[in-house]
């Protein structure tokens, strides 16, 4: 995923977000 670990608030953003996708549309 670009982004993860570096300095870019958009990137640190978009991998928080995917994890809440993840959680809520888990079976």
């Amino acid at each position: 995923m670009v982004g993860v670990g570096g300095s870019s608030p958009l990137g640190r953003t978009k991998y928080l977000v995917d994890i809440a996708i993840q959680i809520y549309v888990r079976p």
